[in-house]
């Protein structure tokens, strides 16, 4: 990419024009940043190497051992000599005072770093975190494209990117890809081993495709009625029964869903690629934000959750979206047709990929037929395939009512429903941003943006296909469906990807159309490629380790557990006992397992959840899954003599064994 009719020079120094006129208006603010920027990294080297850098930082606590509390001067004295000496190096070295100036940044805010290592400051202190990974992000992003700029313009000048840079992000993508996929599968299975999987969720779906294996519709017996349909329906989990042929079991679930979850990545690389601009640095961008994609702390979340049919929409919001970007309308219409069908309020979802299409994009026919496709879907999902037809329906026999979840915008969720929603948005608005606008729910959305530095807000017209999402979290009562962790952010995270290429792409055409010359304007795109690429990055990898799945949070949650990164002898031992069990009952006796155990025997005609349903040929229950209810239900049973003690692991997990003999499946065809 070359400058012409303006030498590489001159464009740079045109590119730093504005820091430059920053500098000669504000002297004052650029005479503090130079002096934050000296003795920034001696305050945070210092803080970290105490013996307690919790107390110091936070508490300004300082222990004896430490030393005086004047210490920390000479340590910002030496600091200061340090970045007095390499900023004369870099002046030597061409740098102006402006670029100097936007490269201090990032050692001023050096103290930050040292704050986001204080353990545990994720949990204590959520908002100050998000805020510091902001800063930090930020300031990477500002310091990096100073600091870059001239030898980003000396490539510029040898016609850099060359032809196989365009290979070089998809290979970058594919290989992260592949990486996040082997951490999620190994940290899923493990805690599946370690017994931390439970059959709400991984029992009902390893059921329902073993029974979709056998050609049964939408079958799962943990369910009320024997039927996925009394709670969802999920026609595209039909099509996965197939796998259970070949390798049937919850480690294949668990498996398919985190490799089909971080393979989001790639139409995430795609539709950047297409928004930003297929040149070398829209290249860059698009790959920062599928790296943001991979190490999002509601991907790792629900991958790791057990396993939900709502987590096949995250990849398909992102496949559907680069199609219609594309014009790709036969592969748009295979998209959002699957889209459609993943759960029976996913088509709310495509009601926005709709507006989308027809208000942003301008593709009205292709809007309207899209919306008209996620209506006609819901009706034959609600109408023709659920046990109830109500949008949140009731608690019957055949039926589970979810008005209960969104209960402060319906005030009788009994009775309740669609309706009341409608009434109370128009009619009482000022409830309803008090409502929505909660310190969870904002503290849900810090965390939901941070990975793409805000970038996702940038373009409001881009923020269409994130409406159903902000809309199904911001409505709702309880912690549930704003919890960053759990699959219901699928509604919105991958769409946050989306609108975060639109808003890099707004960023730098904004910033560059300010250029003089075209020469000057790519020295702009450039820099502003390279500040938003590391920004991306460092704000993705700090709320990935802090937030996520990448390091040891003690904030993050694998559903309602906490991550385990290694199976004790103990844990191992405990497996293999549960294993030896689930052999001594064989695949054809029906079982009746609590939480924890369900998800281990759940690959068979009849498992259920105890105590919802005690007839069973087997009882498999871990006594620490009992509520004081459940237990009182388990001595009745015991007292009516029916079942034997078989055998048991150090009193915590019991197998009891019917004593006549079990009856055969309702489901055999014979």
């Amino acid at each position: 990419m070359s400058n012409r009719g303006t030498p590489p020079d001159s464009a740079a120094m045109e590119a730093d024009a504005p820091a430059a006129r920053m500098d000669e208006t504000s002297g004052w603010a650029g005479g503090l940043l130079a002096v934050l920027a000296a003795v920034g990294p001696g305050l945070a080297w210092w803080a970290a190497s105490r013996s307690d850098p919790k107390g110091w930082l936070t508490s300004n606590a300082l222990l004896a051992s430490d030393g005086s509390r004047i210490a920390p001067l000479g340590w910002a004295l030496g600091s200061a000599v340090v970045v007095f000496a390499v900023a004369l190096v870099l002046r030597r070295r061409g740098f102006s005072t402006p670029q100097l100036l936007r490269i201090a940044v990032l050692p001023a805010t050096a103290p930050l770093w040292a704050l986001l290592t204080v353990p545990g400051l994720e949990r204590d202190a959520t908002r100050l975190s998000l805020a510091l990974i902001a800063m930090v992000a930020i300031a990477s992003g500002v310091s990096a494209s100073a600091a870059l700029g001239p030898g980003l313009d000396r490539l510029a000048a040898r016609g850099w990117p060359p032809w196989w840079s365009r290979r070089v992000p998809t290979a970058l993508v594919v290989l992260a890809t592949v990486a996040m996929a082997t951490m999620l599968c190994s940290l899923g299975l493990l805690r599946h081993h370690d017994l931390g999987s439970r059959n709400f969720d991984l029992g009902i779906f390893d059921n329902l495709l073993h029974h979709a294996s056998l050609g049964r519709w939408q079958v799962t017996t943990f369910l009320r009625g024997d039927t996925f349909t009394s709670a969802h329906v999920s026609p595209v989990m039909q099509l996965l029964g197939p796998l259970y042929w070949v390798a049937p079991g919850p480690g294949t679930l668990i498996t398919v869903q985190c490799v089909w979850l971080a393979s989001g990545a790639i139409p995430a690389h795609r539709l950047a690629t297409h928004v930003i601009g297929s040149d070398g640095w829209g290249r860059l961008v698009a790959t920062s934000l599928a790296l943001a994609y991979l190490m999002h702390p509601s991907l790792h979340g629900t991958a790791l959750f057990d396993a939900h049919a709502l987590v096949l929409s995250a990849p398909l919001v992102l496949w559907s979206l680069d199609a219609l970007h594309r014009g790709q309308w036969r592969r748009y219409a295979v998209f959002v047709t699957l889209l459609v069908f993943v759960r029976e309020d996913v088509p709310f979802l495509v009601m926005g990929l709709g507006l989308h299409a027809a208000l942003t994009l301008r593709e009205r026919r292709v809007g309207a037929l899209t919306f008209a496709g996620a209506v006609a879907g819901l009706l034959v999902m609600k109408l023709g395939l659920m046990t109830h037809p109500d949008l949140f329906m009731p608690n019957a026999d055949d039926s589970y009512r979810y008005a209960n979840r969104f209960a402060e915008v319906i005030p009788d969720p009994e009775t309740g429903g669609a309706t009341d929603v409608l009434v109370t948005l128009l009619g009482n608005p000022g409830f309803v941003v008090e409502h929505a606008l909660t310190n969870s729910k904002l503290k849900f959305l810090s965390v939901m943006a941070v990975p793409c530095v805000g970038l996702c807000f940038v373009q409001r017209r881009a923020w269409l296909p994130m409406a159903f999402g902000l809309l199904f979290a911001l409505l709702s009562t309880g912690g549930n469906l704003h919890d960053p962790y759990l699959h219901y952010t699928v509604f919105l995270y991958p769409a946050m990807i989306a609108a975060a290429a639109e808003g890099a792409r707004v960023l730098m055409r904004r910033w560059s159309g300010r250029a003089a010359d075209p020469g000057t304007a790519a020295a702009i795109r450039r820099r502003s490629a390279v500040g938003l690429s590391v920004a991306i990055v460092v704000a993705a990898v700090l709320t990935g380790d802090l937030f996520g799945a990448l390091g040891d949070s003690t904030r993050f949650k694998a559903g309602y557990v906490g991550l385990v990164r290694e199976q004790s002898e103990e844990s191992k031992q405990r497996l293999a006992w549960v294993r030896a069990q689930v052999e001594r009952i064989g695949p054809h006796a029906s079982v009746a397992a609590s939480d924890s155990m369900g998800p281990h025997v759940s690959t068979r005609d009849r498992a259920y959840h105890f105590p919802h349903r005690t007839e069973a040929d087997w009882l498999l229950l871990r006594m620490s899954d009992l509520s004081k209810k459940d237990e009182a239900t388990l001595r009745k049973v015991l007292r009516s003599g029916r079942y034997e003690r078989v055998d048991d692991w150090q009193d915590a997990i019991v197998l009891w064994r019917r004593k006549p003999e079990g009856s055969a499946s309702p489901f055999d065809d014979g």
